[in-house]
């Protein structure tokens, strides 16, 4: 008797958690259905997914700025093309491209968009494009995705934004959008030069208050100056400070052009107290 008294308790318990399990979805499924629908089962990236391999040309303009690089189909390396003809970063455009595919937009602010002009989409103030190469039996570029990007609403931090291949309109934070680059030299390789110690043939150093000294290879290849030649210890650390020049990398990109120059003072490097000067081989 008290066996069957306990089973109906348990049986009642569990029916009673069934029950409100069962509420407790049925609100939940009700609320989900109050949501905006854009915002449940939409797509909310601005980039359909890509392969990097694929982008053979990539558009940038972004105010008076206009600039755009081109990947070798071959080694699959990164060139700036306009408005100058310069290696480009690997790195640093391989993060832009991973930018440019995470942009996911925040919310739909109109489906249907006949004028653009209220959200400056009509003349946007950056536009980021993405062209895919020739295909079999084609000479020209193909575009695959541009996003344009238009007013910036400071209050909420949003910017309005819209994909080439569709009639609406966006809001993004504003923060996806001043990540990326807007400026062709930044996106320069920041290698500087490339040399190994055994490129070099002669340094001239100068040192602050210093008379400059001078020091070349002698026939054992080692190095030496007027009067002195290295010890072993020396000699070693001289070629391991050549091979990290010819490696040298700058962080980033501050500024760029002739108009830039008398703001150098502002970084102290006008009129340098120590500089080095390294003579190549001239193969």
């Amino acid at each position: 008797m008290i066996q069957e008294e306990f089973l109906e308790q348990i049986r009642q318990i569990l029916s009673h958690q069934y029950l409100n399990n069962l509420y407790k979805n049925h609100q939940i499924t009700m609320d989900r259905l109050k949501v905006d629908p854009w915002e449940l089962f939409g797509d909310h990236r601005l980039i359909d997914a890509f392969m990097t391999n694929e982008i053979a040309r990539l558009e940038v303009r972004a105010g008076t700025e206009q600039f755009a690089l081109e990947q070798n189909p071959t080694n699959h390396t990164w060139q700036l093309v306009n408005p100058t003809q310069q290696p480009g970063d690997q790195e640093l455009i391989q993060t832009m491209l991973k930018q440019l595919a995470a942009l996911e937009a925040s919310d739909l602010v109109k489906d249907v968009v006949t004028d653009y002009a209220p959200y400056q989409l009509d003349e946007p103030v950056a536009s980021y494009s993405l062209w895919r190469g020739p295909t079999e039996g084609s000479v020209t570029n193909t575009l695959m995705s541009r996003v344009d990007f238009g007013k910036l609403d400071l209050e909420k931090g949003m910017v309005f934004v819209r994909r080439h291949d569709e009639k609406m309109v966006y809001e993004l934070e504003n923060a996806q959008l001043v990540v990326l680059p807007d400026r062709h030299f930044r996106l320069r390789d920041r290698r500087l030069w490339r040399f190994s110690d055994t490129d070099v043939s002669k340094v001239t150093a100068t040192l602050k208050g210093k008379a400059p000294v001078e020091f070349a290879r002698n026939i054992r290849k080692r190095w030496s100056s007027p009067g002195m030649q290295l010890t072993l210890q020396q000699d070693t650390a001289m070629n391991a400070a050549l091979d990290a020049l010819g490696s040298f990398r700058a962080g980033r990109w501050l500024v760029h052009g002739d108009d830039k120059l008398n703001g150098l003072k502002n970084f102290v490097i006008i009129n340098p107290s120590n500089s080095n000067i390294l003579k190549l081989k001239k193969s």
